[in-house]
């Protein structure tokens, strides 16, 4: 072939080659070209070195053995890359081979193409970043609003991400997913080999499988005066979820110091101390929302029917049918771990598991709280919630988990036991106290119904999983995780999304019937939470705290009661029907004892839940100091119409699910 042809030819290939590249190895795909084009392009390489080598050999009579040959070409592949490979020599070599000869120089330029691809990309992201975010018409999209910008790349980021996006386009929503990466930090200014440059680079950006779920991945670098745009529209969200939470408390409070910035920004941080008062008193709650992991795992049980307490307790029945109690052995339950989850865990069982009895009063309730730092753990939360401190129905133990005298006791009440929650740390410590707690359940219960035990599991490995398959097959699928990552950090969990459409759903239905009409929009009533003295926020805090419950516990209500009696609830007298003494209008009186049953049981839910807010009885009802004269048994209250009410709240669980 002649030269000046096979040179143009080169010349084409390398740049069909070049823009292939561009096209494909963008910073806002997850696209694996350059991993792709460096593999096919070393393994072409050895094969034309191995092959190059051998001939050479034999043509010279060499006495070079294999392995020599196999390394050299192994090494010249990798040379290649770096433009280090003796070319002219090798091209000398190869002369007497044209075929080798005609393949081998395309590919060493394409190899040397594809590393400038690689170094371009990698050190030109901030770059890139800058003039992105600098251009008009992105400047444009920041004023439209609806974006959402995650501050860092991590396992939280990817999994919201991916909530976002598939809500996006499940609503046919607008807006931006832009992820920053946050600049390696380098303690000490330590001088990087080249392989700790590559493993950044490889391990910064986020792997999804399938098609990415962010819009642009930028780089943070100095001097991005074009991010502001995106940070002043109070319409953006700005997401920081670092794992380090202290960072990301120091980061918020620096954009927030910013007179500029009005984006709502979401915080990855613990909600205690000063946190939670950010959350509960500050007037940060237009623009700052913490999200804890601990709450988020307990929001997912409480928006789980199938875990609620009601599914492990024996329900008593009326000819065959659930007659709206449970029975005198009523619910047992322990934790083992209370920390923030297990914290957030009591709150949940102490409500949900609050349930009446035959005898019209409270069933017996009964829950057991280990920590290996009991009085450290506990101290706080008495003061929070002042009514569990001299209670019999919550028992805080101090034995070390795990001790002989922890599992003497924990063998004690095993048979007691309806649900254990575990959380403990790490998600291999929780799954194998899960596993001891179901063998010793199987050496000391009577029977297997009515129990579970959920373990805290936020990112199960495979052999964790395999490990939960194996067991349950021979524990009767009593083990249970709970806080995956990828099921609680959802948008609609963060946002309460879902929950406020059915709380305004419920409290709209209820205002309706008393009221003829809506008196105070959802959304006032909402807003009023972060308005006016603190008395009047924590009135308002706890009316919609008591909407989201009533839409929450519909399930128990519904799963405690047999599917015959749901029709009955529209003889529930209406506040205008309601006549101060007679709450079911209907003539079945069968069908009256059981509304009966599950009003009894939504007063004792609503005491149970006052209690664990830290409200106790009082003279008069005050919000800011956590008094209600309404805290008593059924049937030791007076003001008929507030007793009613608890019908109402049943008729509403029946009629608005028909």
């Amino acid at each position: 072939m002649n030269e000046l042809v096979f040179s143009a030819a080169v010349i084409v290939l390398l740049a069909l080659y070049f823009i292939f590249l561009y096209k494909n190895t963008s910073r806002h795909s997850s696209s694996n070209t350059l991993a792709g084009a460096f593999t096919a392009i070393f393994i072409l390489g050895f094969i034309l070195h191995l092959v190059m080598y051998s001939k050479i050999a034999i043509s010279k009579g060499s006495l070079y053995d294999y392995l020599s040959i196999i390394f050299y070409s192994a090494q010249h592949s990798l040379r290649m890359f770096l433009a280090g490979a003796p070319l002219f020599r090798i091209i000398k070599d190869i002369e007497p081979f044209p075929v080798i000869y005609y393949i081998y120089i395309p590919l060493f330029y394409m190899a040397v193409l594809t590393s400038a691809f690689f170094i371009f990309n990698f050190l030109s992201r901030g770059l890139y970043s800058r003039r992105w975010l600098d251009k008009k018409h992105n400047r444009s999209l920041a004023t439209k609003g609806k974006n959402s910008i995650f501050i860092g790349v991590n396992r939280y980021a990817e999994v919201l991400a991916a909530s976002l996006r598939k809500e996006q386009e499940a609503n046919g929503e607008d807006g931006l997913i832009i992820f920053l990466e946050m600049p390696q930090k380098n303690e000490g200014q330590v001088k990087l080999s080249i392989w700790d440059i590559l493993k950044q680079f490889m391990t910064s950006r986020p792997r999804p499988s399938g098609k990415p779920v962010y819009d642009h991945l930028l780089k943070i670098s100095g001097n991005m005066k074009g991010l502001m745009p995106w940070l002043e529209n109070p319409e953006n969200d700005v997401y920081i979820l670092s794992e380090n939470t202290a960072e990301n408390v120091e980061m918020v409070e620096q954009l927030m110091e910013h007179p500029r910035i009005h984006c709502h920004i979401y915080c990855h941080a613990r909600k205690e101390g000063l946190i939670m008062r950010y959350d509960s008193v500050a007037d940060l709650n237009d623009q700052l929302t913490i999200i804890d992991s601990s709450y988020l795992a307990a929001q997912g049980l409480r928006r789980n029917p199938d875990l609620h307490p009601v599914n492990y307790v024996e329900v008593g029945t009326i000819d065959g049918r659930k007659a709206g109690w449970v029975s005198e052995k009523g619910f047992t339950s322990a934790i083992l771990g209370f920390g923030e989850t297990g914290k957030e865990t009591l709150s949940f069982l102490y409500e949900f598991g609050a349930f009446p009895g035959k005898d019209r009063k409270k069933a017996p309730f009964k829950c057991y709280v280990y920590d290996n730092n009991m009085e450290q753990a506990s101290g706080e939360y008495f003061r929070i919630c002042p009514a569990l401190k001299d209670s019999k129905e919550v028992e805080f133990i101090s034995d070390k988990i795990g001790t002989p005298d922890f599992w003497k006791g924990f063998s004690e009440i095993i048979d007691d036991l309806n649900y254990i929650v575990i959380s403990l740390g790490s998600d291999k410590l929780n799954l194998k106290v899960a596993i001891d707690i179901a063998e010793l359940a199987c050496r000391y219960r009577k029977e297997s119904d009515h129990f579970v035990i959920l373990f805290r599991s936020c990112n199960p490995e495979k052999i964790d999983r395999l490990t939960l398959d194996s067991v349950n097959t021979v524990f009767s699928g009593c083990i249970k995780p709970f806080g995956r990552i990828t099921d609680i950090w959802t948008r609609d969990i963060i946002t309460n999304r879902s929950i406020n459409s059915m709380a305004e759903k419920f409290y709209n239905s209820y205002e309706i019937l008393t009221n003829g009409s809506v008196s105070k929009p959802w959304s006032k009533m909402l807003a009023s939470r972060h308005e006016g003295t603190f008395r009047m926020r924590c009135k308002a805090e706890r009316q919609v705290t008591q909407n989201y419950a009533d839409c929450l516990h519909v399930q128990t209500k519904r799963r405690i009661c047999d599917p015959y009696y749901y029709k009955f609830a529209d003889n529930i007298a209406s506040p205008a029907e309601f006549d101060g003494s007679r709450h079911f209008i209907g003539k079945d009186q069968e069908a009256a004892m059981v509304m009966e049953y599950l009003a009894i049981g939504e007063k004792i839910r609503w005491n149970s839940s006052h209690e664990i807010m830290g409200y106790v009885y009082g003279e008069e009802t005050d919000d800011q100091k956590k008094t209600h004269k309404f805290l008593c048994p059924y049937e030791e209250l007076t003001d008929k119409m507030s007793l009613h009410y608890d019908w109402l709240v049943v008729r509403n669980s029946f009629v608005e699910e028909s």
